[in-house]
């Protein structure tokens, strides 16, 4: 376990099952991985970057936040204690450093700047149109983007989002999970005495 800093929640049950998949890993009858939110879900761990931008590419935002969660300014909102006011006031700030810290492309490169500088500046600015393109609007499923309560709330209100694919409910508890694999993981837990 990292900590927020790596955008990680504190989750025994979720953290062997990694340690697990590291020293067995789950491959498909295909020899590749599942997506490892279908294992594990969405909640454990917050991606600031999502809409094919890269607001936190550096990882200075998740960094902020978790030196605020630490110093006691805010509250980590996947915490069981955490309140509805906190959850928002974390939304705001979250809000507020992927702001500050988003990669900016739409100003003229300076004449200060070397011609190898404004030359790699260029190269970084086409590799992320190319990555932006190839990637869905919400995301790839393996860094699906973390939601508290009262944001799906406002999504649900505003009809932005699809109930049968609530981020909140851990892929094993949705509707579509393939029941073998439901079992499966809970067998594990039970043989391994983990508990959620």
């Amino acid at each position: 376990y990292r900590g927020l800093r790596a955008g990680l929640h504190k989750n025994p049950l979720k953290a062997q099952m990694l340690k697990d998949f590291a020293k067995n890993p789950p491959y498909d009858e295909f020899g590749m991985l599942p997506f490892l939110d279908e294992l594990i879900g969405v909640d454990w761990v917050i991606d600031l970057n999502e809409y094919q931008f890269a607001y936190d590419g550096e990882g200075d935002s998740i960094w902020s936040l978790a030196d605020d969660v630490k110093k006691g300014i805010l509250k980590d909102p996947r915490d069981v204690d955490s309140t509805p006011e906190s959850r928002e006031e974390f939304d705001k700030q979250a809000n507020a450093y992927t702001f500050g810290n988003r990669m900016n492309f739409s100003s003229d490169i300076s004449n200060e700047r070397s011609e190898e500088s404004a030359r790699l500046f260029d190269e970084l600015l086409i590799l992320h149109a190319k990555l932006a393109a190839l990637t869905p609007p919400q995301g790839y499923p393996s860094a699906p983007y973390y939601y508290t309560p009262e944001q799906l709330n406002d999504f649900y209100q505003r009809n932005v989002l699809d109930r049968l694919c609530d981020p909140r409910i851990p892929a094993i508890y949705r509707y579509n999970f393939p029941e073998d694999l439901k079992e499966k993981i809970k067998a594990y837990a039970r043989e391994h005495n983990i508990k959620e």
